[in-house]
């Protein structure tokens, strides 16, 4: 049987750093301790618990402004429009977007009634069914482009790849999760409201309050709100 070193687990670990390096030992960790009651006595630790932690810096989050969000949104296939459109206008995580069915979209005339529901079993790690309100915006580009009877949401199955070359096409740097800080952002200084923001991209209060609180100005909301395809 080959033993598995500490020098064999940090060459795997080197390209990553910070929560990212992290995350991985934490993932290590339960493997390593999964397999120990088999292969490695009790009191002994697992060499996944001798790998060192990084330090955790906080980032600045990143999103896109107004103008830039024209441009993505003008430089978007038709087909791929739509999910675009939710990704920027609705906070909800790419990865839940595609493993959404357009059953779930359902425009309304009434906008108290227009929603898209997240199913607990598509939402991130499961963490339950949310409803998510059908905003202005959204609803003027699904009435413009219509919205398919069946099928999923993600128009293909590279949707991950297909985003950072939207901002190549439109001249701009990918920013990582920059839809979904938008949404939170902008939301955030329209309604001023952490606990309806929070169940609206199914986060926590905390983390909106840090994340998305006093980013950006009303008049920039508005703005944001405002935008449409040429």
């Amino acid at each position: 049987m080959i033993a598995v070193t500490v020098e064999d687990l940090e060459n795997l670990l080197r390209k990553w750093k910070g929560r990212t390096r992290n995350n991985k030992i934490r993932f290590l960790v339960q493997l390593f301790n999964y397999a120990k009651g088999k292969y490695i006595p009790e009191a002994e630790k697992s060499v996944a618990q001798k790998l060192p932690f990084d330090v955790e810096t906080p980032g600045e989050i990143q999103i896109w402004s107004p103008e830039e969000a024209k441009r993505l949104l003008d430089e978007a296939l038709p087909e791929e429009l739509p999910f675009f459109a939710i990704a920027l206008f609705s906070g909800i995580r790419t990865c839940e977007i595609c493993r959404m069915d357009w059953s779930q979209v359902r425009p309304h005339p009434d906008p108290d009634e227009a929603h898209i529901e997240v199913k607990a079993a598509g939402s991130k790690k499961q963490l339950g069914r949310r409803i998510v309100p059908i905003l202005p915006a959204l609803a003027a580009f699904l009435e413009k482009t219509g919205k398919p009877k069946s099928g999923r949401v993600a128009p293909n199955s590279n949707m991950m790849t297909r985003q950072e070359l939207l901002a190549q096409w439109a001249g701009l740097n990918w920013k990582h999760n920059g839809c979904r800080h938008s949404f939170g952002s902008y939301r955030m200084a329209d309604i001023k409201n952490v606990y309806q923001v929070a169940e609206e991209m199914g986060n926590s209060p905390g983390m909106v309050k840090k994340h998305y609180f006093q980013a950006v100005t009303k008049t920039e909301a508005i703005r944001f709100s405002s935008v449409r395809t040429s």
